[in-house]
């Protein structure tokens, strides 16, 4: 294939330099053709041999930083003395965006090269490798050379990869004349960077993020105009977000106006892989040690701790729950990882065999982590087949739900006066008294059969005076019927709720549908049951029930209406905008801050940042869950408002600073 005459050119532009800089240094230079590239074509690229010294390779790596693979270099010098030494650290040099990686239950995964789509975009080939290990330093003719050495880069496919198929080694060597020389570091980023037609480059950053993929792609294009915006204009101190993000700035408005549409479109696409596929790399580099913190979903980890705003967990061996427990690549909030970490102690503790009495464990066994700083043990007893927490006995049913309410404790008094409250009644007693029972009585339009109850269905209220229970029976709260055995009341109507599934049951008459009317009928035999007097005499007829049925149904017709009513309202006054998203209905809505957010309609209502899908956790202490889209008008109100309610909503403040200098960007 002949070889374009511009890409000759270049060339002996490029040898004839080296060769006039080497004083006192003889190098081999010869053309070498070779097929190659994200376009599978030929390239002329220079051969270089007879370097033996570190002047030579110093002189090679500064003067032609693009043909850095040792297979540019003859065999000859890859087998001279020097070069052997050198390639005792072959592994120095590690590509940061392609990865191999084992996540339990999952296939072992392949990770794309983001900056693949760069030349695709005709933005030019750009490969970023990570530092792993400290640079070797060797002093020659009064200079101090830092020296890195790696396997050799070779084409494959759209992209670069590492291939140990290929014998030959990468070298690179800078010199305390070169600016390059502070920043040649162990955990420092090297990108790569050459567009056909133009000089070669590189430059340093201190970390991996989207912005610093942003700059990459624009240093492709406009290498000459981006230098003075680095510091000494090799190095991007990624490290420091209001740096980096001024630097972006800068650097957006030297974009050629022939690149901006294609860089806009580029900038989605970046967004887009890196999302899953460098949070994959930082994953396993966590996973692996190579990291010690990592941030993901806003959740700042550790190996032994995960915080997120005021709410956090301590335990060794998190990591181990964050990778196996839970999707690393998939969206989650603290209190899943919370219910998670749970979950796993509870598993294990379910393993422990109970002792030839059965009456209590084969052994004595304990946990202790801490949530919200509060010191927590979950304990086995030889003596008692009940779990205690913290020295109080609990049922083992209720542990996981007393364990993760102590992510609404703030300190230890107060979460250990609740154990002791639990010890003495159990927790659903007191959630019965306090909040009331809901009870899976559907409407009729409803088709809900299959979801589980919430405190959003119509609830039955309860009181307790003096040691007993009662129940409501009517809307004024004027008449009350007692209850007796009200642990046994609460186990019935769990089951009635599980229960209404739309399903066939045969009971006293006859084959029926578990429906709404089923479920009606059964409720009040289930109350009857219990509200009796001590000889178990009913007090109470279900001609006397039918009001509180109805009541239940009729609260949660108009109360849903209602909050329809209002959504409409609120929709029309902040301009949110019904879309369709993800394959939901949902809402998109502007904040004052100028972001942007999309708000699913149903469900959980969670969030996500318009143009980027990256979800948005919400984490409000007052926030009620109420009846129909309450919660829903609550949540637009608040981003609608953003900039006025971040302080009580903490996890919208990095939300809202970005839409602010987003919006001031675009006004200058």
């Amino acid at each position: 294939m002949p070889i374009p005459l511009k890409t000759i050119s270049t060339a002996i532009r490029k040898f004839a330099h080296i060769q006039k800089e080497a004083t006192g240094v003889t190098i081999e230079v010869e053309p070498e053709n070779f097929w190659s590239g994200p376009n599978q074509e030929w390239h002329l690229v220079p051969k270089f041999g007879n370097i033996n010294d570190i002047n030579s390779l110093a002189l090679v790596c500064e003067t032609c930083q693009w043909y850095l693979p040792g297979r540019m270099m003859s065999a000859a010098c890859q087998q001279s003395p020097f070069i052997q030494s050198l390639g005792q650290d072959r592994n120095g040099f590690v590509q940061v965006n392609k990865e191999h990686t084992s996540i339990l239950q999952s296939p072992i995964k392949y990770f794309y090269d983001t900056c693949g789509h760069f030349s695709k975009a005709g933005f030019g080939i750009v490969i970023p490798v990570l530092i792993t290990v400290a640079p070797r330093e060797i002093t020659s003719h009064g200079k101090t050379f830092r020296v890195m050495t790696g396997q050799a880069l070779v084409t494959h496919g759209d992209g670069f990869v590492r291939d140990a198929s290929v014998k030959s080694d990468m070298y690179f060597a800078v010199s305390t004349d070169s600016p390059l020389y502070n920043y040649m570091d162990r955990g420092h980023i090297v990108f790569f960077v050459s567009k056909s037609g133009e000089d070669p480059s590189i430059f340093v950053a201190n970390q991996l993020s989207l912005n610093v993929y942003y700059f990459a792609a624009l240093y492709a294009i406009a290498a000459d105009r981006l230098k003075p915006l680095l510091r000494n204009e090799v190095f991007l101190p990624a490290q420091v977000s209001a740096d980096l993000q001024r630097i972006l700035l800068a650097a957006e408005r030297e974009v050629p106006e022939k690149y901006a549409q294609a860089y806009a479109q580029l900038k989605q696409t970046i967004r887009a892989d890196f999302d899953t596929n460098a949070q994959n790399v930082i994953v396993t580099k966590f996973q692996r040690g190579e990291i010690r913190e990592v941030t993901l979903n806003n959740i700042k980890m550790s190996e032994n701790r995960a915080v997120y705003e005021t709410i956090s967990i301590e335990t060794p061996g998190l990591t181990d729950v964050i990778l196996h427990k839970l999707d690393p690549n998939g969206v989650f909030d603290i209190y899943q990882l919370v219910d998670a970490f749970i979950a796993s102690i509870l598993e294990e503790a379910a393993r422990v065999p109970l002792n030839a009495s059965g009456q209590g464990f084969a052994e004595a066994k304990q946990w202790t982590f801490h949530i919200n700083n509060i010191p927590i043990t979950l304990s086995l007893s030889t003596t008692n087949t009940r779990r205690r927490v913290n020295g109080h006995l609990i049922n083992n049913d209720e542990l996981p739900r007393v364990l993760r309410r102590a992510t609404c404790y703030t300190d230890a008094a107060s979460y250990n006066s609740f154990l002791r409250q639990i010890e003495k009644a159990s927790l659903r007693v007191h959630d019965a008294i306090a909040n009331g029972v809901p009870i899976k009585i559907w409407l009729p339009a409803r088709a809900g059969y299959h979801q589980d109850v919430t405190m959003k269905h119509p609830k039955i209220q309860f009181i307790t005076e003096g040691g007993k229970y009662f129940l409501w029976i009517d809307k004024e709260k004027t008449r009350r019927v007692p209850l007796r055995r009200f642990v046994g009341l609460l186990d019935k109507l769990k089951k009635l709720n599980s229960q209404t599934n739309n399903g066939y049951v045969h009971d006293d008459s006859g084959f029926n549908y578990r429906n709404t009317d089923w479920c009606k009928w059964k409720l009040k035999r289930i109350i009857r049951e219990h509200a009796v007097d001590d000889k178990d005499v009913p007090l109470v007829t279900e001609a006397e029930l039918e009001p509180l049925v109805e009541l239940l149904l009729e609260a949660r017709t108009e109360a849903e209406k209602k909050s329809a009513q209002l959504l409409a309202s609120v929709v029309k006054e902040t301009g949110a905008q019904e879309i369709n998203y993800k394959g939901l209905t949902a809402y998109e809505i502007t904040g004052n801050s100028g972001q942007r957010y999309r708000v699913e309609k149903e469900g959980q209502f969670r969030v996500w940042k318009a143009g980027t899908d990256q979800y948005v956790c919400i984490v409000d202490g007052r926030g009620e869950m109420g009846v129909g889209y309450d919660a829903l008008v609550a949540r637009l109100l608040a981003l609608r408002n953003d900039t006025f309610v971040v302080d009580r909503i903490t996890t919208l403040r990095d939300h809202v600073r970005e839409g602010a200098q987003a919006a001031q960007a675009a006004a200058r």
